[in-house]
């Protein structure tokens, strides 16, 4: 790949099918699974409506006036360049053909700078059809999109690390993991959570779980609880870049793991582990690893605090302490259980534990 903007190695994303192979062949997967309940039917149909109408006048004056004051994705205020507003325009026109032709746009940026504000301002549904231009239904990038892979990779981080900084202040942290429901695993709808005084707050419930298991239509809120790794998953959800088909086959994976374990008559111990492990895989953990002195983790990547125990997501620099700065749902540090801007430093003398830290591009 040729361009001006500096690029960091191994942001190319990596499908969901190649982790499945590193879980065991334990884990009994199905590839993806269709909700075509009425009102999931309804809601897809809304949905394709929304991406294929034309943008409310609003949007079309924020993405085409030159220089005009805009909030991007990640809810910061930029000033779009002529330049970049070319980039932006190039992308759309191209995104009418294919994504290869939108990718193609995108990397005509000069920096990563460009690169970035450019990104922040693509309409969610266009972000939407990328995606579905761009993946085939069994989770693989299409071949046409493989000579821009590292832009496509480069474009999903950025969507989610300005999905989790968005989100700083917002959600609520409570433990999440599987659950026993008539002898088949499941995700735990429920969990406990910490009030503003740290104080345990058990029987809250999970509405990134509930949500994947259908017991609610109604999608996670800003305002919701779920855990760690779900806070990453919902970022990118909100952004457009998972699915929630993406989202149901990560669980679809992780229970599948624990279930073996269940069959095998291994213990609550065992099964746990089994669907934790798999979801650290699956998610990307130990793909690379962070050692104190190392720089910055790549903008986007999943940061991994002993395989699933915590998940983050990284913010591309180094914070005040020179260590990876990080968006993250947790109480620790703190002082709210909270998404917080904070930093793997900080993490690691709140836990007072030497956790192995890894990384890894979102899934795909």
């Amino acid at each position: 790949m040729q361009s001006n903007a500096e690029k960091a190695n191994g942001n190319e994303p990596k499908s969901i099918s190649n982790a499945i192979d590193n879980v065991g062949k334990s884990a009994q997967t199905k590839s993806y699974f269709e909700d075509n309940r009425p009102e999931a039917v309804t809601q897809r149909k809304q949905q394709q409506m929304m991406n294929d109408s034309p943008r409310s006048q609003s949007v079309v004056q924020r993405q085409t006036m030159a220089g005009q004051a805009s909030i991007g994705n990640g809810g910061v205020i930029q000033l779009l360049s002529d330049g970049q507003t070319a980039i932006l325009h190039g992308f759309e026109a191209g995104l009418q053909q294919s994504a290869a032709a939108a990718l193609k746009a995108l990397s005509k940026s000069e920096t990563m700078d460009d690169f970035r504000a450019v990104v922040n301002e693509i309409a969610p549904a266009d972000v939407n059809l990328l995606m579905q231009q761009a993946v085939t239904e069994e989770g693989l990038i299409r071949r046409e999109v493989q000579p821009y892979i590292e832009w496509f990779g480069e474009l999903r981080n950025e969507l989610v690390a300005s999905g989790a900084e968005a989100l700083e202040g917002k959600l609520n942290w409570i433990t999440s993991g599987a659950g026993n429901a008539g002898g088949r695993v499941v995700p735990k709808s429920q969990g406990r959570g910490k009030d503003a005084d740290g104080y345990d707050v058990p029987g809250l419930d999970n509405a990134f779980t509930r949500f994947l298991k259908h017991e609610t239509n109604e999608p996670p809120q800003d305002d919701s609880n779920m855990n760690c790794w779900e806070a990453c998953l919902y970022a990118g959800f909100k952004a457009g870049v998972f699915h929630p088909r993406v989202l149901y086959n990560i669980y679809e994976i992780a229970k599948g793991a624990g279930q073996a374990k269940m069959d095998a008559d291994m213990g609550g111990a065992e099964i746990i582990k089994a669907y934790g492990h798999a979801m650290g895989v699956v998610l990307g953990a130990g793909d690379e690893q962070w050692q104190t002195g190392d720089g910055p983790i790549p903008r986007g990547h999943l940061v991994f605090f002993n395989g699933h125990s915590h998940v983050a997501v990284s913010r591309g620099n180094l914070d005040e302490d020179d260590t990876p700065a990080v968006m993250s749902l947790w109480y620790m540090p703190g002082p709210k259980p909270n998404m917080q801007a904070t930093s793997i430093g900080k993490i690691l003398d709140a836990a007072n534990d030497d956790y192995t830290i890894s990384y890894g591009p979102p899934p795909m």
